[in-house]
């Protein structure tokens, strides 16, 4: 209750349902989504904040049954790292090692039954896959930042900017449906490189990515031209870093 901004009180608290904990939660509109790690996502309808109430849930399993071609022989295993929903509605689940990649969710239509409408991967065969750690939505572009990849395939995180406008081109319902489009992919050579996060500016020509390491860094990429890979820019003078064959960059603190 942020009634007094000062002074914040807490006005209810939820159980996990399950032995795991509760990883991220995004909201829209009266119903929050709440993530367990390992289990399922909760929808929780918060009409009176001091009484919120289970409506229903998006069960595990479900991150295996859509899961692009992966080898997901194991529901258990899936797990989530984070959640977001833009501003059409689409809940976007990120992490879930049984099926690499974003599950996407309509929660506009009918909020207490997300709909499933595709699933992102990048599935390319036997033991290919990275761990999306994050997404960012906004007017139809995805920024993904997958943060590891793994050793049969391509070991070093990237950063991934897709189209996902129309998002889903094809009819929602069967598992292995269109995923968005790929624009471009990039990453930075330094030696504390992971792929944890990243979100636009208002301006959309620039993009903030996180890579989460000790003596790490907050990135600032020029995004002018979307088509080839993005490079990095200098916000001000001072405080300026060289990383390999990178451009100048800013860092602005791990």
């Amino acid at each position: 209750d942020l009634a007094n901004p000062a002074s914040p009180r807490r006005a209810a608290a939820l159980p996990t349902v399950t032995p795991s904990y509760f990883v991220d939660v995004a909201v829209r509109g009266q119903y929050a989504y709440a993530a367990h790690r390992s289990g399922p996502i909760l929808v929780i309808d918060l009409a009176n904040p001091h009484a919120p109430v289970v409506r229903g849930a998006i069960p595990q399993s479900e991150f295996c049954a859509c899961s692009g071609g992966h080898p997901c022989t194991d529901p258990g295993r899936a797990e989530i790292e984070t959640l977001f929903i833009d501003e059409r509605g689409v809940l976007y689940v990120t992490g879930i090692r049984c099926g690499e990649g974003i599950q996407m969710y309509d929660v506009a239509t009918d909020p207490l039954h997300p709909r499933w409408l595709c699933h992102e991967h990048t599935f390319a065969g036997a033991g290919r896959s990275y761990y999306v750690h994050d997404v960012f939505a906004r007017d139809g572009i995805l920024f993904v930042s997958r943060s590891q990849g793994v050793p049969s395939g391509d070991p070093l995180s990237r950063w991934d900017i897709l189209d996902g406008d129309p998002l889903c081109p094809t009819s929602p319902g069967a598992c292995g449906g269109v995923r968005p489009a790929f624009i471009t992919s990039f990453r930075h050579s330094g030696p504390e490189l992971h792929a944890h996060s990243s979100a636009p500016l208002d301006d959309p020509r620039y993009l903030l990515t996180c890579d989460e390491k000790k003596d790490g860094h907050i990135r600032v990429w020029d995004l002018a031209q979307m088509t080839a890979p993005p490079r990095l820019r200098s916000a001000r003078s001072g405080n300026q870093v060289k990383s390999g064959s990178d451009s100048v960059m800013t860092a602005f603190g791990s």
